[in-house]
């Protein structure tokens, strides 16, 4: 609302229309914006008040009440002018409705705030702090672009259901085969022998050992040997 008055008392200004201040009312007088406890003392012309009403309204995170005011002309100014974080994945209601954060403000609105539930992912050697709406770690592998690939697998598995502060490890597998030779030994056989003298050894033939080759596979976790197995 605009008073329009001649005089340099702002307090008796606004009592003589019958206008009251709230608290989060904002005041601008000629221009310029004035504390509530500034009328008194106001010195100058005084031409122009100008009064902000502030919007009373609701916020509503996770359950928890609180009553706010604000002349903020956003849901998303207002919230921050009240002190509010906001994380990327939280979710805005107004009066059980999803809302942009540059909606205008309404007056007796109930504001709702359903926080992201914070978790962290342990991946390729890092540690991220992150925050995720979704309901499965599928999920928030989604909202952080973590793609699995082949045998790669996450702890909890991917169809776990989110619970706030818990840790996703992200495993990378790579399998591969590999040849190993063993040796053989061959097998000495002694037979009599009637051209030979007794007490006598003579070598029909040498012998020569053999090679077993077998084929092991071999499974890495995050680059460490964690299995292995014989192929048939």
């Amino acid at each position: 609302s605009i008073v329009w008055m001649t005089g340099t008392d702002p307090q008796s200004v606004l009592a003589g229309n019958g206008i009251s201040l709230n608290a989060a009312d904002q005041i601008w007088i000629d221009g310029q914006t004035v504390a509530h406890d500034g009328l008194a003392g106001w010195q100058g012309a005084l031409n122009q008040i100008v009064i902000r009403r502030a919007a009373r309204f609701t916020i509503d995170i996770d359950g928890v009440l609180q009553d706010a005011a604000s002349t903020e002309p956003s849901i998303g100014s207002a919230l921050y002018a009240a002190g509010i974080t906001l994380y990327g994945a939280d979710q805005v209601f107004v009066d059980g409705e999803r809302a942009r954060l540059n909606a205008p403000l309404r007056a007796d609105s109930v504001v709702r705030i359903e926080r992201a539930a914070p978790l962290q992912i342990e991946v390729d050697g890092a540690l991220i702090d992150t925050r995720t709406g979704g309901a499965t770690v599928a999920d928030v592998m989604a909202e952080n672009g973590i793609a699995l690939a082949g045998l790669d697998y996450t702890v909890p598995s991917e169809a776990a259901p989110i619970t706030p502060g818990m840790t996703v490890r992200v495993f990378r597998v790579k399998e591969a085969v590999v040849t190993e030779d063993s040796p053989i030994p061959y097998e000495s056989i002694v037979q009599a022998d009637a051209n030979l003298e007794l007490d006598q050894r003579a070598i029909i033939q040498s012998g020569r050992a053999g090679v077993q080759r077998t084929s092991v596979r071999i499974r890495y976790e995050n680059g460490v040997e964690v299995a292995r197995e014989t192929e048939a």
